[in-house]
């Protein structure tokens, strides 16, 4: 029997904030000498069963995607099936929230269950209704809920069951987040080569509505010194491109479009202010703020009722202004760039909350005493 079975959508090297948790957390129990499998969808075609980095990863064929939810007949029955000591499952996933719903009703040694919950579902009406349903009667027989922070379990439209719970952020491997001064350089001058000189706001991560980037683009357009780089794709992407041609400001926006890790880098070296516009409290914490952090960019960020401000803390580690309101946020980059001092500060005490805070290591460490509290 598997010591640890790891239920979620997809898993590297698919590429996101909850991929990347999911990754290193079930490689950090691997390390500690436990039998780790995960099943997941494959982002690709086909199937697949494979060792990586210790870690057994069962990838099986997806029928379909509704509303970014991948469906499988095979994930939903090896999810059921697949015996296993704990069974740590990455939320939200209604379809796999079924399957393992029904593993803990049907089955005689189901396991026990740990739940790491990154996010609510919000949007489409009809799936919220349902996978509500489903999510909270799995939470009744759930040893540990984990969340990234304890806001988003109050405030959680998802969550309406109480459980035994604990806040583990998200964090960095600190050693991908290192840049010589060469290639500072290099980063500053395709920077000022991009803007002819203007003060640079970064932005990366999905294109989707709760992003707010509609907020950034005005912001961006009321300021003519400011010029803006954009990474990453998503649904609202031609939304923003049109945005950005009917304000007559596309001589001052570049979209570079899906960026590596490296570009990542240059992005965030390159720039003055990052910006973290976020509007809804879908948006549950926000790795990339931290990213910027690690690389000693100020943030400019939103007062959202989620994690976001356990990392972003206003007048400490960020400027924080309120969602929505792009004349506030405009005016906190202008404050950012303009005041040195405040400037020096904030991204001092945040580099130093990362550091201290925020790393792989000592997230990684966390999440696997929990779960080997519960073997």
């Amino acid at each position: 029997m598997t010591d640890i079975l790891v239920v979620g959508k997809y898993y590297a090297p698919f590429s996101g904030g909850v991929e990347e948790n999911t990754r290193v957390v079930a490689e950090g129990l691997a390390g500690r000498g436990h039998d780790v499998a995960v099943i997941c969808n494959n982002h690709a075609k086909g199937s697949s069963d494979e060792m990586m980095d210790g870690v057994r990863v069962v990838r099986t064929s997806t029928l379909a995607v509704l509303k970014s939810q991948p469906i499988g007949i095979s994930t939903f029955f090896k999810t059921l099936r697949f015996p296993a000591k704990v069974v740590h499952f990455h939320s939200p996933n209604p379809w796999l929230a079924v399957a393992l719903w029904l593993r803990f009703k049907v089955r005689k040694n189901p396991g026990s269950l740990v739940v790491t919950h990154h996010m609510d579902i919000y949007g489409r009406p009809i799936l919220r209704f349902f996978a509500r349903k489903v999510f909270n009667a799995l939470l009744k027989d759930t040893s540990l809920l984990i969340a990234t922070s304890l806001r988003n379990i109050t405030s959680s439209d998802d969550i309406s069951v109480k459980c035994n719970s604990i806040a583990i952020p998200l964090g960095l491997d600190l050693d991908k987040y290192t840049l010589s001064d060469e290639k500072r350089a290099e980063a500053r001058a395709w920077g000022r080569e991009l803007s002819g000189g203007r003060p640079i706001v970064a932005f990366m991560g999905r294109h989707a509505r709760y992003k707010g980037l509609d907020v950034l683009i005005d912001a961006i357009a009321s300021d003519p010194q400011l010029y803006c780089i954009i990474g990453g794709d998503g649904p609202c992407n031609e939304a923003t491109r049109r945005q950005v041609a009917d304000l007559g400001i596309a001589d001052r926006v570049k979209f570079l479009g899906f960026i590596s890790h490296d570009e990542k880098l240059r992005l965030l070296a390159a720039a003055d202010v990052f910006a973290f516009p976020s509007t809804e409290k879908t948006e549950a914490y926000g790795i990339s703020q931290v990213e910027a952090m690690a690389l000693k960019v100020p943030v400019v960020a939103t007062n959202l009722p989620t994690g976001v401000v356990d990392v972003a803390r206003h007048d400490d580690t960020a400027i924080v202004v309120e969602p929505g309101n792009s004349v506030a946020f405009a005016e906190a980059i202008a404050k950012v760039i303009a005041d040195e001092e405040y400037r020096t500060k904030i991204v001092g005490n945040a580099y130093d909350n990362v550091v201290n805070n925020l790393s792989n290591d000592i997230l990684i460490e966390k999440n696997v005493k929990c779960i080997e509290g519960v073997l």
